[in-house]
């Protein structure tokens, strides 16, 4: 009951910075899903080109890579992503990077869909759904709520460091007028 209450009230407290966050990244995605229309012909055809080679080897079975070794890779590069984010979000000057990382990971995933989609169809909706969304049904969700955790310690750090100290501060310069009044006034 008292984790519900306290889970609840985290939630309230933080829900526009997961609002904010997701925003940036549903903007990356779109940003991302536009830029294959603003390809040239010979950059579309050579990504064409490259993913031709790559179910060609698909259907030869030519890919017999280590699955183990090829997850650990992906495992690795996620969690060097989260360990980023996390890095940023102790100081006031990462919380824009962590902004930054987090429209780049909506654009790498809109490009990504927006291409297969737009050079192949149905197939490429197909391929999207079972190549990129599987892992970022995990990855995104992860990355978005540790960048929303990072920003709000980094508003958090900001309003108890810089507030409190102005007000430490300007309880002190009131302090020290009242001392230097004290013997303006016995004078």
């Amino acid at each position: 009951m008292v984790r519900n209450r306290t889970l609840e009230q985290y939630m309230k407290e933080h829900l526009s910075y997961y609002i904010f966050v997701g925003v940036i990244f549903v903007t990356g995605v779109i940003f991302g899903a536009v830029m294959v229309g603003a390809l040239s012909l010979e950059q579309k055809q050579e990504i064409t080109r490259y993913l031709g080679n790559f179910f060609s080897s698909v259907e030869q079975g030519a890919l017999t890579g280590d699955v183990q070794s090829s997850f650990r890779e992906s495992f690795s590069m996620h969690i060097k992503w989260i360990l980023i984010i996390w890095i940023l979000g102790l100081s006031v000057i990462g919380s824009p990077l962590i902004l930054i990382l987090d429209f780049l990971k909506g654009v790498l995933v809109g490009f990504t869909v927006g291409y297969m989609v737009g050079t192949m169809s149905w197939k490429g909706l197909l391929f999207a759904l079972v190549s990129v969304v599987p892992q970022n049904l995990i990855v995104i969700p992860t990355s978005l709520v540790c960048s929303a955790t990072a920003i709000a310690f980094t508003v958090h750090l900001v309003k108890n460091r810089f507030f409190q100290k102005r007000e430490h501060s300007m309880s002190r310069l009131c302090v020290s007028r009242r001392r230097c009044s004290l013997p303006a006034f016995c004078l």
